[in-house]
């Protein structure tokens, strides 16, 4: 594995196996910040912050699981994973513009 910011570059530029990337950073962001969103929900400013903190993080696992599903699906051609991971990337950007527009 990488060491330190290593990891999160490796990430950015879709160079991790697409499962790494799906299921440990996309959707591991995806729960942490259902965590800290339902912790924060009582106080709006500190709402309003992990919002775009969220939102950033997000970006960051978004991003690197999108070229890495295009990665695994030039290598692994007739597979539908890559497919899929994109799908749920999109669908999830979606889901994050519904929830900014009030």
């Amino acid at each position: 594995m990488a060491e330190g910011g290593e990891y999160f570059v490796k990430h950015w530029r879709g160079e991790m196996p697409l499962f790494r990337s799906f299921w440990v950073n996309l959707a591991g962001t995806n729960v942490l910040s259902a965590i800290v969103f339902l912790l924060s929900e009582p106080w709006p400013i500190v709402a309003l912050l992990v919002f775009f903190l969220a939102f950033a993080i997000w970006l960051w696992a978004a991003v690197g699981v999108w070229r890495s599903a295009d990665a695994y699906s030039k290598r692994y051609r007739g597979k539908v994973w890559g497919h899929i991971a994109s799908t749920v990337v999109v669908l999830q950007g979606l889901s994050w513009i519904a929830r900014a527009i009030p």
